[in-house]
């Protein structure tokens, strides 16, 4: 065989060939093939809650190495419409260097704050290179990400002089619409802009302006050092105008109905051009009583019905206001004057003690800590009928059921049943794994035990496999999922979150709620914490979902060993007082609504409007309907 060789000339005439070849395209080709424009931008989505400057990690990939100017965008409304990025710091904008997949390495920060994005939002944000010479590439994208940037208070006029008003002394009120942004201070005065005279009042009353055309202005400027918009009253003073009427308006006080015989109203009244000098009320058009300058009242013993109630102000000139009123009806229907009556209407015994129900349709499934899991038919609801039982090797203690397979929380096994076929349950697979509670969420099955918690993947029900298992000090004892985080409740000790995108290593992502409980649900941004020891529900906003916000709290649950959510009501089992329902549609005030009292500790609950279902240790299978 014949050697060549080649000089250096040679090799460099055949690169120079290679590149003239693929030098012209502008395009590279990517996963699966697909043909991506370049300069192509690869960028990483920031993890967690984000705050004002937002690092951003990409990637830059070009041919020919000449450069690229970086410029940003950002979305609030998942895409829909983008708006200019203010970028700043890391590798800078202009000339940044790329190369050959995977490219180079950068960092750019994206000032949120700067582009109006306050308080708590989502948000995406686009990576734009336009090579030097004017060629635009592919962008790339983040997924949404959460920020929590300072807010901006915001305030309205409550009262204010308008049009010609008379040469004295007159009066601003306004009001805070973000009362949690705490205030520093509002800024008010005649004539100036911006203003500059302070108050920490929402109330000001300045001398008598000089006659002719003024101009009162006030902001609000937060702790943070963040400013409202500037609210403006115009007005002309003439000694030859007419006296302004007081003004009045309810702020606390029921509308719509109410399921108590005892109500509180409280007021507010203004007059711009001189002082109130007496409030009066008027309930169930009983006439006018003179409350002097009192700004509350209370009625208590209140019969079933509708009622009235309505406010007057009166000013130093004896005009008075156009009264506010507030109807509202009060139903006392139930027991103990509750709208709800929760009435037993089947009962079922079962072999053993029973903890776990899930309930689908016409069947229910019960785990019974002795015999296994039970499926029974509800399709008559006061004849409930054992179709079938699904014999466990342990101690079931939970279940929840997904398409046809249940899955139970067996103590030192989990257990993956097929209830397909209701007349005949029957085992699947299981795993040594413990468990004493069980949450279901997408594909994965979260399972509490008296030393942490697992998680297991079921996308596959016929070959489930152990993602990981958490050990802790103290036992789970109900767990809920909003992804990316868990939250646990254990046996003793604060409820606990943790980050669960990587289903193999949960970490904890802060110190906890800071309360303690040993059942919790969500709904929306709310979570409702309750306890077998504690009666009383407590609830937090987790709009934040790592900084979670005390809201209420209610001792009107009882004892609680189970949650569960229907629309605007909140059922739970109380330990040996039945069930109970709450009405939840205002988280700040949870309200009994209902309560049942059949016999026996309750244990599983589940609500399909308007019948509940419960099973409890000694107790068996309870249906009751909500009248």
């Amino acid at each position: 065989m014949q050697s060549v060789s080649l000089s250096r000339s040679h090799v460099v005439v055949a690169c120079v060939f290679i590149f003239s070849v693929l030098g012209p395209s502008c395009s590279i080709k990517g996963f699966k093939d697909k043909p991506y424009l370049t300069p192509r931008v690869i960028v990483t989505t920031p993890a967690g809650v984000q705050q004002e400057d937002i690092t951003l990690t990409y990637r830059l990939i070009e041919v020919d190495g000449t450069g690229s100017d970086i410029s940003l965008e950002f979305s609030t409304d998942g895409g829909q419409t983008w708006s200019p990025g203010t970028a700043k710091g890391g590798d800078g904008t202009m000339g940044i260097a790329g190369g050959p997949y995977p490219g180079f390495a950068h960092t750019i920060m994206w000032d949120s704050f700067a582009d109006g994005i306050s308080g708590v939002q989502t948000a995406r944000v686009k990576i734009i290179a336009v090579k030097t010479i004017g060629i635009e590439g592919t962008p790339g994208t983040t997924d949404d990400f959460q920020i929590q940037n300072p807010d901006f208070p915001v305030i309205s006029w409550i009262a204010k002089p308008e049009g010609t008003v008379r040469q004295v002394p007159l009066t601003f009120t306004w009001q805070l619409d973000t009362p949690s942004i705490p205030i520093a201070n509002y800024y008010y005065g005649p004539d100036e802009d911006p203003p500059t005279s302070t108050t920490t009042n929402t109330s000001v009353t300045i001398p008598a302006p000089s006659l002719g055309m003024h101009t009162f202005r006030v902001y609000a400027s937060s702790t943070a050092g963040l400013n409202s918009a500037v609210l403006a009253a115009t007005f002309t003073c003439d000694n030859a105008a007419a006296n302004v009427p007081p003004t009045v308006v309810i702020t606390s006080g029921p509308s719509g109905t109410i399921n108590q015989n005892s109500t509180f109203f409280e007021w507010q009244g203004n007059d711009v051009d001189g002082s109130i000098t007496s409030y009066e009320y008027d309930f169930d058009c009983g006439g006018w009583i003179d409350v002097g300058l009192d700004t509350s009242r209370s009625f208590m013993d209140l019969s079933n019905g509708s009622h009235s109630f309505s406010v007057r102000a009166r000013d130093n000139d004896g005009a008075y206001s156009v009264p506010d009123t507030r109807i509202f009806l009060v139903e006392l229907s139930g027991p103990g004057g509750l709208p709800f009556e929760l009435v037993q209407i089947s009962h079922l015994p079962m072999p053993g003690d029973v903890y776990g129900l899930d309930v689908g349709g016409n069947y229910a499934y019960i785990s019974d800590h002795d015999t296994g899991l039970h499926v029974v038919d509800v399709s008559d609801k006061t004849n409930p009928q054992i179709l079938s039982t699904c014999p466990s090797a342990e101690y079931p203690w939970d279940v929840r059921v997904i398409g046809d397979y249940a899955f139970q929380a067996a103590g030192r096994i989990f257990e993956v049943i097929d209830v397909s076929n209701p007349d005949c349950a029957s085992l699947v697979t299981s795993l040594d794994i413990t468990g004493i509670c069980i949450f279901v969420f997408g594909n994965y099955a979260y399972l509490g035990n008296g030393s942490g918690f697992s998680i297991v993947n079921i996308s596959n029900p016929l070959n489930p496999n152990n993602e990981c298992t958490v050990t802790t000090p103290r036992g789970a004892t109900s767990i809920y999922v909003i992804e990316p985080y868990a939250y646990v409740a254990f046996s003793v000790g604060e409820v606990e979150i943790y980050n669960i995108t990587n289903k193999q290593n949960p970490v904890v992502d802060n110190a906890g709620i800071g309360d303690s409980a040993r059942a919790l649900i969500c709904k929306d941004n709310y979570i409702f914490l309750g306890d077998s020891d504690d009666p009383s529900l407590r609830v937090y906003d987790i709009t934040v979902p790592l900084a979670p916000q005390f809201v209420s709290s209610t001792d009107d649950t009882g004892l609680v060993s189970r949650f569960f959510i229907s629309g605007d009501y909140l059922f739970n089992t109380a330990g040996g007082a039945g069930a109970r329902m709450l009405d939840i549609s205002d988280p700040a005030n949870p309200t009994l609504v209902g309560t049942s009292s059949h016999p026996g500790q309750s244990a599983g609950l589940h609500v399909d409007w308007p019948y509940i279902y419960t099973v409890g240790v000694w107790r068996g299978l309870t249906i009751l309907e909500i009248k």
